[in-house]
């Protein structure tokens, strides 16, 4: 595996422990007298990670607290910064298909993880910060 796959990884395993805090923290506050356990369960977990990426990579020019740990950094493939319909599309096509694709075309994305699916389908890539 190639080391910015392992950094993508890497981030992504911080992302969702900086968001799993953050559900925890809403459910004990929050959501507390909510009820129903798909909304406390599935609902809030999806909205959390959606609104933690995009604020996350709109406001901080393509960083998330994952991506920053590990030195990446998303950036549009026309050099021109982030839109938010590019964020928006980025995570809706890595929920819904990326898994797929990658398992069917996976020795490419290993070879170069600077642009997966998702990546390729909103016009993105991701760098290594300093390069």
């Amino acid at each position: 595996m190639e080391s910015l796959t392992k950094r993508r990884v890497g981030a992504a395993v911080v992302n969702l422990m900086v968001n799993a805090v953050i559900v925890n923290v809403l459910e004990e506050t929050v959501l507390k007298r909510v009820k129903r356990p798909v909304i406390r369960g599935i609902v809030t977990q999806s909205v959390v990670d959606v609104v933690m990426e995009t604020v996350q990579l709109r406001l901080t020019d393509g960083r998330t607290v994952g991506s920053r740990v590990m030195g990446l950094r998303v950036v549009s493939q026309d050099n021109q910064p982030l839109k938010t319909t590019q964020i928006l599309k980025r995570i809706a096509y890595r929920e819904v298909f990326t898994a797929g694709k990658f398992f069917k075309d996976r020795q490419r994305y290993l070879e170069d993880a600077s642009v997966l699916p998702e990546d390729e389908f909103a016009k993105t890539r991701v760098i290594r910060e300093g390069r």
